[in-house]
């Protein structure tokens, strides 16, 4: 049996072994654990790389950050709130100071949640750096301890100044059977390509915007260049509330760099697609009235099919007019349910009578297409 004992107030041990090596492995588990760590001054560590973000719309800058959740030391932050400033510099000169940036971080009871924190903030030009040709500025954010100790700038995100492409015009949003159709004044390619932000007003009013910045229920368009000033939005859900912004976009170059410069977005035009919206007219519509010594007199219509999925079927109507055209009876549907095929057997039509046939496409809503129609002359008995 071994027994040993560590005392912190001498180095005498009582120790009764039977081997020397039990002795030594004894001994080694009480060393000494080394010098304590000097305390973190908690600077918070710069924001690098894809933390930092700038796009350039209109006459304004909207500088992206996530702000710091660790030290330089990599501690967490033990703040409910961060001090800094956003900087703007030329591409030669100093980073001069346009913003003071308090940010929140989130704490819980076991310390820093994790979860980014992202910042958003408009810095708006002055006028010399909203006008003119292009040319790089840069934007920084530096973040300071409780001390008032900065941890240092961030990378530069870089965006165009100078001046920006003019503002889409005239935007408007109209229902179809085929989604929303926007249009706007068109404007020369030069002027840059349209881009439409589509945003479900319940999702973005209902759901909280994330900690990543993303935006519930927004969805960008782009415009092709084919159909200047128009573009559909296929994707829209019926009786779902949208808003509707346009901004035009264009692509510089600027000291070996591409960057993007955006107008200011347009008014918002909030839209709602319902189902009212009929499918395509039936085409190619005939009829032909017959009789044989061995059955009454019928008619038989044919017509090309539409080739749409909400259509469910066809609507046929028949109208007794004169040889004028003019009606002289009802208009009558004469299918008691829908017909499913580019066809019709009419048994009950009158051999001396002129009629006005027509044909209707049918969605499942039950809206109506603009109806296909032909004329029957009257058949000598």
């Amino acid at each position: 049996m071994a027994l040993f004992r560590c005392h912190s107030d001498h180095a005498s041990y009582r120790v009764s072994v039977l081997t020397g090596a039990l002795l030594a492995l004894t001994l080694t588990g009480c060393a000494n654990p080394g010098p304590p760590r000097p305390p973190s001054l908690f600077l918070p560590a710069p924001v690098a790389g894809a933390k930092i973000a700038a796009s350039r719309i209109g006459n304004a800058v909207e500088v992206r950050f996530t702000a710091p959740a660790r030290s330089t030391d990599n501690l967490p932050l033990r703040a409910q709130q961060l001090n800094g400033s956003l900087c703007r510099q030329l591409e030669t000169g100093p980073c001069v100071p346009v913003a003071s940036l308090p940010a929140k971080i989130s704490v819980t009871a076991k310390g820093f949640d994790g979860q980014p924190n992202v910042v958003t903030w408009r810095d708006t030009l002055p006028a010399d750096l909203s006008a003119g040709p292009p040319r790089a500025i840069g934007y920084r954010v530096e973040f300071l301890n409780a001390s008032g100790v900065s941890g240092g700038k961030s990378d530069p995100a870089i965006v165009a100044a100078g001046q920006a492409p003019p503002a889409v015009g005239g935007l408007t949003a109209e229902g179809s059977r085929y989604g929303v159709v926007l249009r706007w004044k068109p404007e020369p390619s030069s002027a840059g390509d349209v881009l439409i932000r589509r945003k479900d007003i319940a999702a973005a009013a209902n759901t909280p915007t994330s900690r990543n910045h993303s935006e519930p229920g927004v969805v960008w368009l782009t415009a092709d260049a084919a159909s200047p000033g128009k573009v559909l939005d296929a994707t829209a859900l019926p009786n779902v509330a949208y808003r509707y912004t346009a901004e035009r976009s264009i692509k510089v170059q600027v000291g070996g760099r591409e960057l993007e410069m955006r107008s200011a977005p347009t008014l918002p035009v909030d839209f709602t697609l319902r189902e009212i919206y009929a499918s395509s007219a039936p085409t190619g519509l005939t009829a032909v009235g017959f009789a044989t010594d061995t059955s009454p007199f019928a008619v038989d219509l044919i017509w090309q099919p539409v080739n749409e999925t909400a259509v469910m079927g066809y609507n046929v109507y028949r109208q007794p007019i004169d040889s004028q055209g003019a009606p002289l009876g009802p208009r009558t549907r004469i299918n008691v349910a829908k017909a499913t095929l580019p066809g019709f057997h009419d048994a009950t039509a009158q051999a001396g009578t002129r009629y006005r046939y027509e044909v209707t496409a049918v969605d499942g809503h039950g809206n109506e297409s603009t109806a296909a129609t032909t004329l029957l002359e009257p058949t000598p008995r």
